[in-house]
């Protein structure tokens, strides 16, 4: 039988026996079978060495969620297919630099898979945020029941949608040290989509924004406090033959 014993932090990292607050005894046998005990610091010890004893119950690590208070982020059409609109092409050519994506959680809850929590789950409810600005003289209008571009000429100076959702999102976590690499995927509900023009100010409801939008997601995070993150959507932004075949790609920071 070999045995061996590891001296543990709170984060269940391995340390000296001076900086443990519990340890694990572990027995491998010959046949190839291990065991496991679970061992708890005296806190009534007052000598220089550092005793442990057997307990029955594991500390148990609390685990946070790996989805952040808060992102921002740019968003940008992967793709957008014309057949719709022949003779307006790239009408709906987006500025990256300044489409906009924000989200706030509300509420966010994780568990570890296994003992020492290398592998965990992440969700949370999240408000949302996005903002698309043409990048051409365009804007889109409901029109013989779909979506219709309208050139804007020199009349306006800014054209933009702005959309507002709720948001779930489900991942499943695999934590190295103090990284985090999270993959998973969104679900979520639009409830309200707008176009608005500036200089002058003028605002319109969107019709024909897909209410419900999910897809995939991948963030990578350091010491759960800053991430980097990218939404792939598998859902059309609008109904499907009612606008334009297009799917919005999102990238950016969570803290």
């Amino acid at each position: 039988m070999n045995r061996e014993i590891y001296y543990l932090n709170d984060n269940d990292e391995i340390v000296s026996a001076e900086e443990a607050t519990h340890a694990i005894m572990r027995d491998e046998y010959s046949n190839g079978k291990v065991s496991e005990m679970f061992l708890d610091k005296d806190s009534d010890n007052d000598s220089e060495e550092y005793s442990f004893s057997y307990s029955y119950n594991r500390p148990k690590r609390r685990y946070e969620s790996r989805v952040p208070s808060a992102e921002f982020g740019f968003n940008h059409f992967s793709t957008a297919n014309y057949a719709l609109y022949p003779e307006h092409p790239g009408f709906m050519d987006m500025r990256m630099g300044r489409s906009f994506h924000f989200a706030t959680t509300l509420f966010s809850a994780g568990t570890g898979i296994d003992r020492r929590a290398i592998t965990g789950l992440s969700t949370a409810i999240r408000l949302v945020w996005n903002k698309l600005y043409f990048d051409n003289q365009y804007t889109i209008t409901k029109e013989d029941g779909m979506l219709k571009p309208v050139p804007l000429g020199d009349k306006f100076e800014k054209s933009k949608i702005k959309t507002f959702g709720i948001q779930v999102p489900l991942y499943l976590d695999i934590n190295i040290n103090k990284a985090s690499l999270s993959l998973g995927g969104y679900g979520g509900i639009v409830l309200s989509s707008k176009t608005k023009l500036k200089s002058p100010k003028v605002k319109d409801k969107l019709s024909y924004v897909n209410p419900f939008e999910y897809g995939l997601s991948a963030r990578m995070s350091w010491d759960n406090d800053v991430c980097i993150f990218v939404n792939y959507p598998l859902s059309n932004f609008f109904v499907d033959g009612k606008g334009l075949d297009s799917r919005m790609l999102t990238v950016g920071i969570g803290f």
